[in-house]
């Protein structure tokens, strides 16, 4: 009897260290976890119902017909298209003219290989993002002084995966009808399907079923579609001379001997101010949308591509499965993702 109180002491002292280590290894996690639960918690709390404010007068004629437009958006996403039914966007909040939430992403500087971050439920993701800017400086610098290529921008949208109300911002009522649709049924993609560890599948699928989506919901609204057929065919472009570009480069780093950074840093320059001296020169309906963004390829480098490989990459395959598996039956393409999740 005393050697099996002896052996249950050793084990609870075991687990007990168990727990204790994993405590100080996941501290970081847990800190950040809270910080950004208070970021999304205080957003939350701010906002108001959109049906309360549709009757106030604190909005534009056009900023509440938008608000009207995504409740559209939402009901097309779930009658038409099988979408997951969500609570999201029937709230707002108000941003008063600046960014909610920012985020890093990070890239090896002679390979295309992301900078992953591990979290429950997300899985292994190539960005982090953080509600408060100044918070998230730390963590860009200590990347950049690895020698990552690393960025960090505002972001227009997220998604809790539907484990939250996610409000409208009123940044997003600044957008087209056809780009603020597009938008939307991105964002409640993520809460119909959502594979952990996939980011980059997650990110080009919701692209790719928006995109669709969104021309469905606008085929008979002549004027909106050919607006936003406009802005697509730019986007559809610059996207495609970025991954190409993206190809040039790895190319290059192929030919690297990384022990020779200075060589190797000179060689990347070099490339990189063609890149940027050749996107100016696309012939865009819009050029003006792109002029600043296109800054990045000389900054943020390597993890300006990244950020097109997250989210478009995979439209030419995905297109394939549309046309071939589904016979371009958009709905049925989402109801068989949205099984796959449940």
């Amino acid at each position: 009897m005393g050697k099996i109180k002896f052996i249950s002491g050793l084990f609870v002292q075991a687990l007990t260290m168990v727990i204790f280590t994993c405590c100080l290894l996941m501290a970081d996690l847990v800190i950040y976890g809270l910080k950004q639960a208070k970021g999304q918690l205080s957003i939350i709390y701010y906002t108001r119902p959109i049906a309360e404010v549709l009757e106030e007068h604190t909005l534009s004629a056009k900023e509440k017909e938008k608000l009207k437009f995504i409740g559209l958006v939402k009901n097309y996403s779930v009658d038409s298209l099988g979408y997951k039914i969500s609570k999201s966007y029937t709230t707002f909040y108000d941003q008063k003219n600046t960014a909610s939430l920012w985020t890093i992403t990070a890239c090896e500087p002679y390979r295309f290989k992301a900078y992953t971050w591990k979290f429950p439920v997300l899985g292994e993701v190539s960005y982090k993002g953080y509600f408060d800017y100044k918070a998230a400086l730390p963590e860009y610098e200590k990347l950049r002084k690895k020698g990552y290529d690393t960025d960090l921008s505002p972001v227009g949208a997220w998604s809790t995966l539907g484990f939250l109300s996610d409000p409208v911002l009123s940044g997003m009522l600044k957008k087209s009808k056809g780009r603020l649709a597009n938008l939307i049924f991105h964002e409640l993609f993520h809460n119909t399907y959502y594979a952990p560890g996939t980011v980059e599948v997650n990110e080009n699928l919701a692209n790719f079923i928006a995109h669709k989506a969104t021309l469905l919901f606008l085929q008979n609204d002549t004027s909106e579609l050919n607006n936003y057929l406009r802005v697509r065919a730019d986007d559809s472009l610059n996207t495609a001379f970025v991954l190409q570009s993206a190809k040039k480069l790895d190319s290059l780093y192929l030919t690297f001997n990384i022990s020779d950074t200075v060589t190797c840093n000179a060689l990347k320059k070099k490339m990189l101010r063609g890149i940027y001296l050749e996107a100016g020169h696309l012939p865009l309906n819009f050029p003006e949308r792109f002029s600043e963004n296109n800054k990045d390829i000389l900054i943020t480098k390597n993890a300006f591509f990244m950020q097109y490989k997250r989210y478009d990459e995979l439209y030419d395959s995905l297109n394939q499965v549309l046309s071939s598996r589904y016979h371009n039956n958009l709905k049925q393409m989402i109801v068989d993702l949205k099984q796959k999740r449940d």
